[in-house]
């Protein structure tokens, strides 16, 4: 992003909050984070510190399914990794859950796995959604889009989500292209890569305009989210920017570090050791117990931490608020467009500052 030179006499600004409304769930989602062994292991992973370091056994994976089962409100189940199709168990698993349950499953892979594995998979699953995370520096590009042609032709379209890193644009662009002859545009989106130096906050300067228009070219037909930005001014007076998800984070106003965590209310999440979760933060000391599904999503004690788990918006900076209140802008605040707000960037620390009012 350029730095522009704001003009004399502009009122500087400070970012109150950040975020998103929480909707009321369609369903309800168990995650299950059976490994964390990856057969990858990219060099920009911000995972590097956990992988390969816990795998579900046999005997957890099942007792965990059994749980799913007797709970009876599951009505989507995923398996997360690590990479899940290198667990051994996966198969079986899979084959026990359509015989004793009635929950969609789903799993986010590389697809770094034999084809004949993904003919045996959709064999005993028709309706298995695989959702594809789409990794450049180590891809095989010709055995990728086997793999690809398989899927996009499966009764339930796989979802690619193209993770776009600056040093492999060409890999990104000629992928795209080739999924384009395979499955519609609506099946892919893509996603930018957040840096270990930077992660949690703003995306890596590498990334150039043409990189930004290539996502948001990729994301047109994603339904479209809409997030806010609250600020106030010296005075106290308070401002709130309404625009698009990839509008405001272009402009550089989201931070990663401004987020929320949350237990979601439509989601459980079992983790690598086997044990639910009642909290999304690594963090934090979790409460492990039986998996849980509440109607009010749980706002994270900490407030201040740098979450590398699931998150949610909004995640305050100052002042604190009653977080009955946390998902919605405060009403006396003044309106204002993006083209408003002028941004500077000096070594990574970002200002804001009010053009005009």
């Amino acid at each position: 992003m350029p730095v522009l030179r704001r003009e004399a006499m502009m009122k500087e600004l400070t970012i109150i909050r950040s975020g998103s409304m929480h909707e009321a769930p369609k369903e309800r989602i168990c995650v299950c984070h059976i490994t964390s062994r990856c057969n990858l292991g990219c060099s920009y992973c911000i995972s590097h510190s956990i992988l390969n370091t816990v795998q579900w056994s046999r005997e957890v994976f099942f007792r965990n399914l059994d749980w799913i089962k007797s709970d009876g409100r599951t009505t989507s189940l995923m398996f997360f990794g690590g990479e899940p199709f290198i667990h051994p168990d996966l198969l079986d698993a899979v084959a026990k859950c359509k015989a004793e349950m009635s929950c969609r499953l789903s799993a986010m892979s590389n697809i770094v796995v034999p084809l004949n594995y993904l003919q045996r998979l959709y064999d005993i699953d028709p309706d298995f959604l695989t959702m594809v995370s789409v990794h450049f520096e180590k891809i095989n590009i010709p055995k990728f889009l086997e793999k690809a042609a398989f899927l996009a032709s499966r009764n339930k379209p796989t979802k690619f989500k193209l993770m776009l890193h600056p040093q492999f644009r060409a890999e990104a662009h000629t992928v795209y292209d080739e999924l384009l002859k395979l499955t519609p545009s609506s099946n892919i989106n893509c996603s930018m890569i957040r840096f270990p130096e930077d992660k949690y906050d703003h995306f890596a300067s590498t990334y150039n305009q043409e990189d930004w228009d290539f996502m948001n070219r990729i994301n047109a037909d994603e339904p479209r989210k809409d997030c806010f930005v609250e600020f106030c001014d010296a005075d106290g007076k308070t401002y709130i920017v309404n625009d698009k998800y990839e509008s405001i984070l272009e402009k550089g106003l989201l931070h990663f570090g401004d987020m929320l965590c949350t237990v979601d209310a439509y989601k459980c999440i079992i983790d690598t050791t086997g044990n639910a979760r009642m909290h999304v933060c690594r963090r934090q000391p979790k409460t492990f117990g039986e998996p849980l599904y509440t109607d009010t999503p749980v706002p994270c004690r900490r407030k201040n931490c740098y979450c590398g788990g699931h998150v949610e918006m909004p995640k305050f900076r100052a002042p604190m608020v009653d977080f009955e209140h946390a998902g919605t802008p405060s009403p006396a605040s003044l309106s204002l467009s993006l083209d408003s707000i002028h941004v500077e960037n000096q070594d990574g620390k970002y200002t804001y500052f009010l053009k005009e009012e």
